[in-house]
């Protein structure tokens, strides 16, 4: 079962309740650890401003959900969304794993027989051999 890093960004009517939010989050939630999945972070992004009326609405309460699960999950989240009466528009992005910060949970990307590598410097080169001329013949 192949698993991947998935950002789940959810708009919700500014009007619904905390608790049907929180009861939305905690079905997701389930829906992901039931398929062997974990949720890396939750981050509350709270009310903003549309760029444009979605539903008649100006204004969404926003949540982003960090997740990593199985390829298969995608499509029982996506229908949990759908079917709340609360979300305005959501959005599943897949994420590249190398992107991510380790404070997300993301492996440290390896190279060579398994030696962490820093992603943010170039592979060392190895400095040209300096090479003296011969000298001149008298």
């Amino acid at each position: 079962m192949e698993k991947r890093y998935y950002e789940v960004l959810v708009a919700f009517e500014p009007a619904v309740a905390a608790a049907d939010g929180e009861a939305l989050l905690s079905r997701l939630h389930a829906v992901i650890t039931d398929a062997k999945g974990e949720i890396r972070s939750i981050e509350k992004l709270g009310v903003r401003r549309l760029a444009f009326r979605v539903k008649g609405r100006t204004e969404a309460n926003f949540v982003l959900l960090t997740t990593y699960m199985p390829v298969t999950t995608v499509p029982a989240v996506e229908q949990v969304l759908r079917m709340h009466e609360g979300v305005i528009r959501y959005m599943t992005t897949r994420l590249d794993p190398s992107l991510l910060m380790p404070s997300q949970g993301a492996p440290a990307p390896q190279t060579g027989r398994g030696a962490p590598a820093d992603a943010g410097s170039p592979a060392p080169v190895a400095a040209p051999t300096p090479v003296t001329p011969p000298a001149p013949a008298a």
